[in-house]
């Protein structure tokens, strides 16, 4: 339960909790946003925004286009979406990031260093 960001004091028998804080809008576009920390060590984390509930595929490649790893996958709801992709068996290298969401395709590139 998300506590409320203030208390207001309606009546001296009565105490009623108002949540005066904003909702977070939702997202405009979809976007793959970058990619931290990069290069990374174990664990890089990865967020993505969705405008609407979609269909969405997060598959991670090495640069020889081999899948490496699929990170998310099915309908996700809209809203700005966070997740970790750790791979301590992988080579050292470049590896590509790619989000499939509502026909669109976005990229993006990370160096894993051991």
């Amino acid at each position: 339960m998300r506590r409320p960001a203030w208390t207001r004091c309606i009546s001296r028998s009565w105490l009623i909790f108002v949540n005066d804080a904003p909702e977070a809008p939702l997202p405009l576009a979809f976007e793959l946003k970058p990619l931290y920390p990069n290069p990374f060590n174990g664990a890089v984390n990865i967020s993505f925004t969705l405008p609407r509930a979609s269909g969405v595929s997060l598959k991670v490649f090495d640069v020889l286009g081999r899948e490496v790893g699929e990170i998310a996958s099915g309908v996700k709801q809209a809203g700005l979406h966070n997740t970790q992709w750790n791979c301590a068996e992988c080579a050292a290298g470049i590896y590509l990031f790619k989000l499939d969401a509502a026909g669109q395709t976005f990229v993006q590139k990370a160096a894993y260093v051991k």
